[in-house]
Parts: C-alpha cells; structure tokens; sequence
C-alpha cells in the first residue's frame, strides 16, 4: 500500500510540475498572478526570474500537500489494519479454545494493543489537526476553481488550459475524496480503542471476580 502511495503522489507531483511549467512559462500570462505584485501591480521587464523562484516555491507547496496527505491517509490505515490485526487474534484466541483464554495469551494480545493504542494517542491530534487542515486548503481550491470554470471559460481559448482545469477539478475531488476517508477511519480507531479498552477492562474485572 504504501509503494502505491508513493507511485500515485510522484505521478500527481509529476503532472502538477507540467502544468505549472506550462502556465508560467508557456502561455500569455495564465499563472502571473501566482507572481503578485511583481508583473501585476509593479511593472517588469522580464519575468522569467520571478517565475523560476514561484515555479520552485509552488512545487515545494504542492510537494508538502501531496506526500503529507499520503502519509496521513497511510497512517489511518495502519492503525485501522492493526487494531483489526489485535481484534482477529483475540477472536481465534476465543474460537479455539471455546471462549476462554490463557492468561500468557491475553496479556500478549493487551500488551500489543496497549502499545498501538498508546501511538494512536501521541498522534491523534496531529492526525485530526492534519486532516482539518487539507480539507479547509482543498475546498477553498474548489470553491476558487468552480468560479473560475464558471465566471471565465469564456476568456480561456487555450485547449490545453481547459485540461489543466479539468486536471484541477480532478486531483482535489480526489483529495477531499481521501481526507474525508482519512479522518473517518482515525475517527473509527479512536471508537474501536474506546470499545477495545472497555472489553479488557470487563475482562480484567470478571476473572477478578472469579
């Protein structure tokens, strides 16, 4: 899973670094307001320097959106697979040995559990904070994009442009797609370790009261 993360987001950092090539350097002043004030509202010779410093920042900016995103979603899954991983264990544990469990084994499978639970903690806000964000950054984009395929299309003549639009309208229905997914499986973690904790506590308490 994770070397088809990184396949698509180099695949996704290759494409966007085209059509940012393109659009600064290519057409007739598609991308220059990416180099306000310079070329805006202050009048410039040659923008060409300009646009190789934006061209570099803005592939650091989308480079630091794309893989931390990536590595957000991987992440929520991880957790999710080995928390089924613990639960699956627990369950053979319980089928065959018809519902009782050696204490070795249990406190095996609380240790591991302890110890993902415990990582899941020291992240979680990170995680939350991390998927608030490229949400809040993607539907601005949307939102940014849908008024500019609405309100302009008119001045765009340039075939090419109306891909890179389309390419736009693409890649952040797909990013919001999977920062949705992303904060429903962390959310879903968070609900099977409160569930999980629960159990052992009540199994804890039973064989104590046995």
């Amino acid at each position: 899973m994770a070397i088809v993360y990184t396949i698509v987001a180099w695949l996704i950092m290759a494409v966007t670094a085209a059509v940012y090539m393109y659009g600064l350097f290519f057409t007739e002043g598609f991308m220059n307001i990416l180099l306000t004030p310079l070329d805006t509202y202050v009048a410039i010779e040659s923008p060409l320097v300009p646009s190789i410093f934006m061209y570099l920042f803005v592939f650091y900016l989308t480079a630091a959106h794309v893989f931390t995103q990536a590595t957000t979603f991987l992440m929520a899954m991880l957790f999710k697979y080995q928390f089924t991983q613990v639960t699956k264990a627990l369950e053979c544990c319980l089928d065959s040995q018809g519902g009782r469990v050696e204490d070795a084994e249990f406190e095996a499978i609380r240790q591991e559990h302890k110890k993902i639970s415990m990582s899941l903690g020291n992240i979680d806000g990170c995680l939350m904070f991390s998927n608030a964000a490229a949400f809040c950054g993607q539907l601005a984009c949307f939102i940014i994009l849908l008024y500019m395929i609405m309100f302009f299309h008119v001045l765009v003549t340039d075939p090419v442009i109306n891909t890179i639009y389309v390419y736009w309208a693409v890649v952040v229905t797909f990013g919001l797609i999977f920062t949705i997914a992303g904060g429903i499986i962390i959310n879903d973690s968070v609900c099977i370790l409160r569930l999980h904790c629960k159990s052992f506590r009540l199994y804890y308490s039973l064989i104590f009261y046995w």
